[in-house]
């Protein structure tokens, strides 16, 4: 269902396993994912009885979610045809921020302290008496990718916050339910972890440190780095299976954003889905594992990996989301090449069409995969940054498109 982003590689990578695949979109695909080449052997659902029959007469063996969209209609087709999937009475808690942490709370799981509201008038009373205090994060419940997701230091912010967050609709392209998350400014080390669950049984494939730049206001994600998992405190690996068992993950792939605090790791974000943004061949050559090959493993073979398959790193494999600082512009014809020069470059994507200011994850204009030893990967980190900042000098990665526009005036 929906795949989109880290999703769009399964249908090649499962028919090359031999395995028939039938792509299904939710509904036309938005904006967000213009870029994507998308599975010619797509259709769209549109509650569609005639594909319903069709993939009964078809007999499928799995039905997945390939990007967020997919998640809800995923469980609602593996429940219908009696496959192995996730309870769509609880999907809501696994697409909808405000349900998920409601649902943690209830269950006396770790979750950062929040409120959600309908309007920023009803804030200011409902911050108080949560004894919430700045600065605040202010996110819309239902989107993904750091959308309109803002840090707040003053009420006035957190106001304007919450009138864009209830905005028609989110980066999808989907109509928001009219409900935005205020939750409390977490401090410590944030992770990503991605999994793979089967009957219940979770395995963890990968973890990543983020590193985050605040732009606008806006967490904006800027370096991650894979974490060997033999290295990561036993807790944290115990609390990401009980987030798992609490909001109803029994299947499939899930991603998870969390910090780890003074009082403990705290979940921040939720996905039932493939990470977004990742090169799994890049992903599975460093690591020596990854959540995409998981899954097409569990959806072929029926299994998960064994224990000591997980992901071990002897070297630093980093990813660089890159950062475009000017309103407008595009990539230089060489930007490409130059960024593959540095040593220890090993992947990249970078989009096609013409870019706009980096503020979320949905405006970075592309991320590039680095491995190699810890100090080399730092300098060419370094040097992205610098090529990054730089739009006016001719080794940059850019061009702004307003000081050209200036110049032909």
């Amino acid at each position: 269902m929906d795949a989109f982003t880290t999703g769009r590689y399964l249908p090649e990578a499962l028919r090359e396993r031999g395995v028939e695949v039938r792509h299904i979109m939710s509904k036309q695909p938005s904006d967000y994912f213009a870029e994507e080449q998308i599975d010619p052997h797509s259709q769209v659902w549109q509650n569609n009885s005639t594909v319903l029959m069709e993939l009964k007469e078809w007999s499928a063996d799995s039905v997945v979610a390939g990007s967020e969209t997919g998640v809800e209609l995923a469980d609602y087709l593996a429940s219908t045809l009696n496959l192995d999937g996730n309870d769509p009475r609880t999907s809501i808690v696994r697409r909808d921020k405000a349900e998920l942490h409601k649902t943690l709370r209830d269950a006396n799981v770790a979750t950062p302290r929040s409120v959600v509201v309908t309007s920023a008038a009803l804030a200011v009373q409902m911050i108080e008496e949560a004894h919430l205090c700045l600065p605040l994060i202010v996110k819309p419940a239902r989107s993904a990718g750091s959308d309109r997701v803002r840090r707040c230091s003053t009420r006035q912010a957190v106001d304007l916050a919450i009138t864009d967050a209830l905005a028609d609709t989110n980066l999808f392209g989907e109509r928001t339910n009219g409900m935005v998350v205020i939750q409390e400014f977490l401090e410590g080390v944030e992770f990503a972890v991605n999994t793979v669950s089967k009957n219940g049984s979770h395995f963890i494939c990968e973890i990543w440190r983020h590193n985050k730049r605040i732009i606008d206001n806006r967490p904006v994600y800027d370096v991650e780095h894979a974490v060997p998992i033999e290295s990561v405190n036993e807790e944290l690996i115990e609390y990401v299976k009980l987030i798992l068992d609490t909001v109803g993950v029994r299947y499939g792939a899930a991603h998870l954003e969390l910090f780890v605090t003074e009082r403990g790791p705290v979940l921040i974000d939720f996905g039932a889905r493939l990470s977004g943004g990742m090169l799994p061949q890049v992903t599975e050559s460093f690591f020596g594992a990854s959540q995409f090959t998981a899954l097409v493993n569990l959806l072929c073979a029926g299994e998960l990996p064994a224990p000591q398959l997980q992901g071990s790193i002897h070297q630093d494999l980093a990813i660089k989301n890159l950062i475009f600082p000017y309103e407008k512009g595009y990539f230089t014809p060489t930007a490409n090449e130059r960024i593959s020069h540095l040593s220890s470059v090993v992947g990249m994507h970078l989009n096609k069409s013409s870019l706009k200011r980096t503020v979320d994850l949905p405006s970075s204009p592309g991320y590039v995969y680095l491995a190699g030893p810890t100090e080399k990967v730092a300098d060419d980190i370094e040097t992205l940054r610098q090529w990054e900042a730089c739009c006016d000098d001719p080794d940059s990665l850019f061009a702004n498109m307003a000081e050209a526009n200036a110049t032909a005036c």
